[in-house]
């Protein structure tokens, strides 16, 4: 949400997993938060938290203002792995949905099509008559 301009600061949006990280929920908890510091590889969870806090303030820094079609015309990204499950899962649903490769990771994308070829010439003015 902070690269569609709509906050300033992931801790801005009460929906994402910034706020959920940062402190840590005691009733209600939607993060495995033990688990996730040990597959991240720390010894505790307030390292993992610190750590993650300057992931992103880096990410903050170098966030390029302009949309990213990877994140916003995607049906998914990542490993290509990863995107072939998400494709196989889809079902039915992924008929006509294309993997893409993109800068280091994979896509899952469908055809794009042109507005314009709703309104071909064969579409003329109404007439009159």
């Amino acid at each position: 949400m902070v690269r569609a301009g709509v906050v300033d600061h992931p801790s801005k949006w009460p929906y994402g997993g910034y706020n959920e990280i940062q402190k840590p929920r005691r009733k209600n908890i939607i993060i495995a938060y033990q688990r996730l510091r040990e597959l991240a590889g720390f010894k505790d969870y307030g390292t993992f938290a610190s750590a993650h806090l300057k992931w992103v303030q880096s990410a903050l820094k170098d966030i390029d203002a302009k949309r990213a079609s990877r994140w916003t015309e995607s049906i998914a990204v990542g490993s290509r792995p990863f995107i072939e499950r998400i494709k196989n899962a889809m079902g039915a649903m992924a008929k006509g949905r294309s993997i893409q490769p993109t800068e280091g990771a994979f896509e899952l994308r469908e055809a794009q099509s042109a507005y314009n070829s709703i309104f071909d010439p064969k579409n003329r003015d109404i007439d009159p008559n």
